[in-house]
């Protein structure tokens, strides 16, 4: 079988200056090979647009799914796998690669694919998502394309020589791909006059483009037939959002020419047959930092001339003479500590009321990046209200399919002209790293030890922290300080006989939750010691258990559910883990397990979780000792299946 290569760097500058390289593993794994092919370079074939505005290139993310039917059985060798890029070069084309569980078999080959990888096959029918948000160069899979079949090709080679910058080998497949997307490239026209520019030194943020037919939503097309046109199948929008990975500026003069910045929008074309869409017009809402334009555009002229086809670009000109103060917030989706997805975010202000809702959030939030909440265009009377929240302690509860949790933020000067955000990090299940805590004793976590006086403490009493500031909370022999928790096991012995008055701490139960889920428990966690007496010194030994119990529990008490290896403490059954002797308030915790925690099946909303503490060491002649187990960064989080 003949060789081809597909690029050669002459130059290894020109690796670095002209050429991006993502480069797998080098080491072949077991039987599995890795194969490639050539997308080549004609513009019709890249996808995003580049520094200089005009000229496009294959983005180091983009993903091309490949079918490779045997011409011979008409079965599918390669079903929609993907392949990633290798290198690119920005000039020319791009070498793609995968890699298989073995070699395709030697026959012919008929091969299609497609950008980006669909979302769904059925048949030769693949589906893509056409995004509402973008961010100004067609990237992310935003510029769908189908590739030319190519019959008569041999298997796809091994790449064997992958170490080499220079130089990779395919077998003949070179990829062209036809668009199936319209494109729309945006300039704001004459900086030097400022008829159309009022931004000052501003640039352009953000651009929201309304067209008379749906321009985004899901979509579907033939892939073995790249004459097929792409199909709206569902969430039609007649909205996009430009979200500028490179915000731009006015046209500038350069002598006799100009220079322009570009910002580009992918498409769904124009419906063939539809004259009632030339009747319409453009609305396009342009954003800088601190204002706003408002422009319309006319189609009345576009019939003619501009057919918003696949494949076609269409310039549009945005006239940003007509300029406001902008009032926008937005809501920038941050940490999810809760393990699972929300599904609504709710506001209230400081009194209690509701503000603002927002449903689905998977798609009116994390999907563009950011949730807009714009009042520019509102009268005074309706604007009052949100300045009127400047400053205030918002209340946010997140809804999940388990549970609602709530935290806070302070607004932001949001009566103030220019764009506000604010970070919605979604909280635990539940947290408590005892940081507000102030340094408090229940007298029985560091009893006496040695010989002088009475150095007996037999206290087995559980009471409520509440007033410590710990709600539903319980323990028996409890210190704080430092902002760590640690509870005591003591230990008394006398003429071989031991005696052990165990500590115990249980947790507020899981109110968060409105049903019963899996979640991780992760905590750090450390032991000590102080001991008087003959022997060896032991360890300290936590166990840690759940319980549906209420009220204040009894280090030996019922209620303990085991979560591993079967350890009696008195009557309860839980799991030992040796924690040693070797922390203290000053610190020296470690996180449980490497981080991991513990797992526990069926959480429900009673489910209070709890350690208790004792210690491996035996009896003696006379003795006692206080074994310590110190706990801190207590966190739940649902396991998201």
């Amino acid at each position: 079988m003949q060789l081809k290569k597909c690029l050669i760097l002459a130059l290894s500058v020109l690796l670095v200056t002209a050429c991006i390289r993502e480069e797998f593993d080098p080491v072949q794994q077991s039987q599995s090979v890795v194969v490639g092919f050539c997308a080549d370079g004609s513009i019709r074939t890249r996808t995003e647009i580049n520094d200089d505005g005009k000229s496009t290139s294959w983005s180091p993310s983009d993903r091309i799914a490949l079918w490779a039917k045997d011409e011979s059985t008409q079965a599918y060798t390669l079903d929609n796998k993907a392949f990633k890029v290798y290198f690119r070069d920005t000039s020319t084309s791009a070498f793609f690669t995968t890699t298989l569980a073995a070699a395709m078999p030697d026959a012919s080959y008929t091969y299609y694919a497609t950008y980006p990888t669909p979302v769904s096959v059925s048949g030769t029918t693949a589906t893509f998502i056409a995004p509402a948000s973008q961010d100004g160069k067609m990237g992310g899979g935003a510029a769908i394309m189908v590739a030319t079949p190519q019959s008569g090709i041999g298997a796809l080679d091994i790449i064997t020589d992958r170490s080499k910058g220079d130089e990779v080998m395919d077998s003949n497949l070179h990829l062209g791909m036809n668009h199936k997307m319209h494109a729309l490239r945006m300039f704001i026209p004459d900086i030097d006059t400022k008829r159309y520019y009022g931004f000052g030194e501003e640039k352009v943020q953000r651009i929201e483009l309304t067209m008379p037919w749906d321009i985004a939503g899901t979509v579907s097309t033939d892939f073995v037939n790249p004459a097929a046109g792409i199909t709206l199948t569902g969430n039609g929008s007649r909205t996009i959002t430009l979200n500028l990975e490179e915000p731009i500026g006015a046209t500038t003069a350069n002598g006799n020419s100009y220079d322009y910045d570009y910002a580009y929008a992918s498409i769904i074309p124009a419906p063939t047959g539809d004259a009632s869409i030339y009747n319409g017009v453009i609305e396009a809402r342009v954003y800088s930092e601190t204002q706003i334009a408002r422009t319309t555009i006319s189609l009345a002229n576009a019939a003619s001339t501009h057919l918003f086809e696949a494949g076609h670009i269409t310039p549009l000109v945005l006239n940003c003479s007509d300029v406001r103060d902008r009032y926008t917030l937005h809501f920038i989706p941050g940490e999810n500590n809760l393990g699972e997805p929300i599904q609504t975010i709710t506001f209230y202000d400081s009194a209690g009321n509701l503000l603002y809702t927002i449903n689905d959030v998977q798609n009116n939030m994390v999907a563009p990046g950011y949730h807009v909440l714009d009042y520019t265009f509102s009268t005074d009377e309706e604007k009052a209200p949100y300045f009127a929240l400047a400053g205030q302690t918002i209340t946010v509860k997140y809804e999940s399919e388990h549970a609602i949790v709530s935290n806070s933020f302070t607004m932001p000067a949001v009566n103030i002209p220019g764009l506000k955000t604010v970070t919605l990090d979604v909280p635990y299940l539940f947290y408590q790293d005892f940081s507000t805590m102030s340094a408090f004793s229940d007298g029985h976590d560091n009893p006496l030890t040695g010989i002088s006086g009475d150095v007996s403490d037999t206290y087995n009493s559980s009471k409520s922290l509440a007033e410590y500031g710990l709600s539903g909370w319980s323990a028996v022999r409890i210190g704080m300080n430092n902002g760590i928790a640690r509870i005591c096991c003591r230990y008394e012995s006398g003429l071989g006989i031991a005696a052990y008055y165990k500590g115990r701490i249980d947790t507020a139960p899981m109110s968060n939750l409105k049903s019963n889920a899996k979640v991780r428990v992760t905590f750090d966690c450390g032991g000590g010691s102080t001991d008087f007496g003959l022997g060896d010194a032991g360890t300290s030994w936590m166990s840690f258990g759940y319980t549906t119990n209420t009220g204040n529990n009894q280090a030996g008490g019922t209620g303990w559910i085991k979560t591993g290896q079967d350890v009696k403490i008195d009557n309860a059954v839980a799991s030992k883990i040796d924690v040693g002797i070797n922390a203290s308030y000053e610190g020296n915790l470690k996180p449980y397990n490497n981080g991991n925690g513990i797992v526990v099946d069926n959480c429900s909303p009673s489910t209070r979780f709890t350690w208790a503490v004792t210690t491996s060491k035996g009896g003696s002649l006379a003795g006692n000792a206080n074994y310590w187990l110190y706990l801190d960064n207590i966190k739940v989080q649902i396991v998201s299946e």
